[in-house]
């Protein structure tokens, strides 16, 4: 198909991608303890903003790209998510009036229209920084908060501590 990338990254473009997604959210006042879901297809773009989310302290929240508007409102409403990152496709099925938490969708993709809580990822990563530090956390702070399938009643929020990663 059309959107096939052939591209390649070394850890040295991770982590300076990571940096600038890291700067992007510092900038929207984004920080510790605060939750951001992503919402995207597997492109490199999903693993700057997971790493550059986790650098700034912040929990992320993965969602598969297949959920529709519920599942994605139940997730978003439940965890009281201030941002989310996704792409034009899948923007549709954030239904923002009903999440008052969400304040910002970062939209990776063509013809982003920004403003009312829309950044365009392209267009803020690019005026980003790669200069960044790393927020210290502990042991207990959250990493990453998955939903359970909701098969027996609404999702839980699985909340993964920073220490989980040494499993």
């Amino acid at each position: 198909s059309d959107n096939v990338r052939e591209e390649s990254y070394t850890f040295a473009d991770l982590k300076r991608q990571s940096d600038k997604f890291a700067n992007v959210l510092r900038g929207l006042g984004i920080g510790k303890g605060e939750r951001v879901f992503i919402f995207m297809p597997r492109t490199p773009e999903l693993y700057f903003a997971l790493l550059g989310t986790l650098k700034i302290g912040a929990v992320c929240g993965p969602l598969f790209e297949a959920f529709m508007e519920t599942a994605v409102k139940d997730r978003l409403q439940d965890s009281e998510a201030v941002a989310i990152v996704t792409t034009p496709a899948l923007l549709d099925r954030v239904p923002r009036a009903e999440l008052p938490h969400l304040k910002h969708l970062i939209v990776f993709g063509e013809g982003v229209v920004e403003g009312d809580g829309i950044v365009d990822y392209a267009k803020a990563m690019a005026a980003a920084s790669e200069e960044s530090s790393i927020e210290w956390v502990d042991r207990e702070d959250g990493l990453l908060l998955h939903y359970t399938s909701g098969s027996t009643g609404k999702p839980k929020g699985i909340y993964h501590v920073h220490n989980a990663m040494i499993q």
